[in-house]
């Protein structure tokens, strides 16, 4: 048995797309042991904390007029003209990998065993040591900003809106399974109800806890209103395909749909 490590690297990484015609960046046998690195495609929330002095993340985060580090970002197309580059950005996670078994052949059943894991921490010299995430006020499908500011009835949209983020009585509700949304309400964050929870991905450990402590160091992030409605409707419009009656391409053409008349009745002007 054999340890190994794989490190982040615009190498060892694609991002925002799963596809079998990736090479393999890592190949092992049955029995060996990876330390994997992972990043997180919001890191550049706070680049300070979460990148800076860091030669993976860096190396990956690097994007300027002359070099794009990871030429493809998405799940989009790869042949141009391109508006925001290959892949276009659709997709958005950090994938790193993927690991090859030797021998294995399509159809195994392969034995995964996650045996420990640990947030990155960061490498500046102000925060060395310390571990952080994206902000609770960063946008991940639960603004409130668009409902309250788009509503017929403001006022009351923004008590709703205060009442679902920073009380004892809406968090009774959010907790609840299946729900995953996470609190925003700082009584709540720092509550040994929240900070105690345990998922079957975490194991034993508490992931409530390193989420309370990089949510308090990470200013809010803006998010359009356009990223709350494509996250809104997505659900509704992608439903066809998860139960298998409409295919990929019909959703998607659809999801155009629905994000262009939304486009059209904000006011802009739309072509495709």
């Amino acid at each position: 048995m054999k340890h190994v490590t794989l490190p982040v690297s615009p190498r060892t990484v694609h991002w925002g797309y799963f596809s079998r015609k990736v090479a393999p960046a890592l190949t092992l046998r049955s029995g060996d042991r990876a330390t994997i690195e992972t990043l997180t495609h919001h890191a550049n929330d706070d680049y300070e904390r979460m990148i800076a002095g860091d030669p993976g993340a860096e190396s990956v985060f690097q994007w300027t007029r002359e070099h794009k580090a990871v030429a493809r970002r998405g799940s989009g197309p790869v042949e141009g003209p391109f508006i925001r580059g290959a892949g276009e950005g659709i997709g958005v996670h950090l994938l790193t990998g993927p690991v090859a078994i030797e021998g294995a052949e399509p159809g195994d059943i392969l034995e995964v065993r996650i045996l420990d894991v640990r947030p990155r921490p960061s490498c500046s010299a102000c925060h060395a040591g310390r571990c952080f995430g994206s902000n609770v006020a960063a946008n991940w499908g639960g603004s409130t900003y668009p409902v309250f500011t788009q509503s017929k009835h403001p006022k009351e949209a923004a008590e709703f809106s205060e009442w679902l983020n920073a009380t004892d009585a809406s968090w009774n509700i959010t907790k609840t399974a299946p729900s995953s949304l996470f609190p925003t309400y700082l009584p709540l964050l720092n509550s040994a109800s929240y900070k105690n929870i345990t998922v079957p991905l975490s194991g034993s450990s508490t992931p409530g806890v390193q989420f309370t402590a990089a949510a308090s160091q990470i200013q809010g992030v803006p998010w359009p209103p356009f990223m709350t409605e494509a996250l809104t409707q997505s659900a509704t419009v992608f439903a066809g395909v998860m139960n298998g009656k409409q295919t990929l391409q019909t959703a998607f053409k659809n999801f155009q749909n629905v994000l262009v008349n939304y486009a059209k009745a904000q006011g802009f002007t739309v072509s495709t």
